[in-house]
């Protein structure tokens, strides 16, 4: 479970109410699952593509090396631009590491898929890339080149980059199948079951994604363009106070910050944030007149203790001094049993 950081907006009290509402009517929803109302959506500022929306797991790395493995069966002209575009490196393209072999076969694709032959609206992408691939590859085969010989028959199932464990799962998977890995068609016969025509479907979604939004998942998607794994949670908002309180996983969504700013210029705001971890990871982001200011206070200083009572309120491990300044208890003399 990930530590869970509070949220707190808070919208400035001379902004016009008409804006106030307009801004609530866009970015809150009714959660989809939950059923939880008022919902903070960050889909609204930064809406994330439904082709991200794949279960994450071990799954995708062995998804990926049996969509590769087909694809190096690929004969069909159409079928050489898909591996080509999909590539993640000439081991993809081209079957040994010597320079003869490598450029025999670039020659092959080149008179298949080259935009002067090929009527594929995708050839002139998947030429650049080929001869990309190609220089990479007669680099590597002058040098020690990429071929595993590994000597128990199932060195076609190897990958450069491939963690062993991806080859061994992926390996574990045909045989549950009832398929031997060592067998001449053991791929294509894994492909014809329930479970093969799955993994390959993953496989090639992953990579579609990788290669269209830098992302395999929503995982990295959101981590990357929202600033948290996972989209907003115990959600809580008043229209009359002006406020907007919710919760996310290990960190501010920064990105959603400068999205609301964004859509929404006219209205300022002071958006406070505090980690569940008493008096780390705290901060709090200013926006008025145009200008946004980030301030992310130092873990355990008298600022971040006072941003952590402003979220979450005030707890056993805190204390005030005379002048009122925050302070936190060495764990020797702390009176909360942690």
């Amino acid at each position: 479970m990930p530590n869970y950081v509070k949220n707190v907006i808070q919208f400035g009290k001379d902004v016009p109410q008409d804006r106030i509402e307009a801004l609530y009517k866009a970015v809150l929803n009714t959660h989809p699952v939950t059923g939880e109302g008022k919902w903070f959506d960050f889909n609204t500022l930064i809406p994330m593509p439904k082709d991200l929306d794949i279960e994450r797991g071990s799954n995708n790395e062995i998804g990926m090396l049996f969509y590769r493995l087909m694809q190096k069966g690929t004969t069909k002209p159409n079928g050489f631009i898909q591996r080509i575009l999909d590539a993640q490196g000439c081991w993809d393209v081209f079957s040994k590491d010597d320079l003869q072999t490598v450029t025999r076969e670039y020659r092959a694709y080149s008179k298949e898929i080259h935009p002067d032959v090929c009527k594929d609206a995708r050839a002139t992408e998947a030429m650049a890339k080929l001869n990309t691939l190609y220089d990479a590859a007669k680099g590597l085969a002058a040098g020690r080149g990429w071929t595993t010989q590994i000597g128990d028959g199932t060195e076609r199932y190897r990958f450069p980059g491939v963690a062993s464990y991806v080859t061994n799962n992926l390996i574990a998977c045909i045989k549950r199948n009832g398929i031997s890995p060592a067998a001449p068609d053991a791929l294509s016969a894994f492909m014809e079951t329930k479970d093969g025509k799955a993994l390959y479907e993953l496989g090639r979604r992953c990579i579609s994604n990788k290669r269209r939004y830098n992302a395999m998942t929503w995982y990295e998607w959101c981590s990357k363009n929202w600033g948290t794994k996972w989209n907003s949670c115990n959600n809580c908002s008043d229209l009359a106070g002006r406020t907007i309180i919710f919760s996310t996983a290990w960190s501010c969504p920064i990105p959603i910050v400068t999205a609301l700013a964004k859509k929404f210029p006219d209205v300022d705001f002071v958006w406070s944030y505090a980690d569940e971890d008493t008096g780390s990871n705290t901060g709090r982001i200013t926006y008025k007149d145009y200008n946004l200011d980030i301030t992310a206070f130092e873990n355990c200083s008298a600022e971040a203790y006072a941003m952590y009572v402003e979220c979450w309120g005030a707890n056993e491990c805190l204390y005030q001094d005379e002048k009122g300044v925050w302070h936190g208890y060495d764990c020797g003399s702390c009176p909360h049993p942690c």
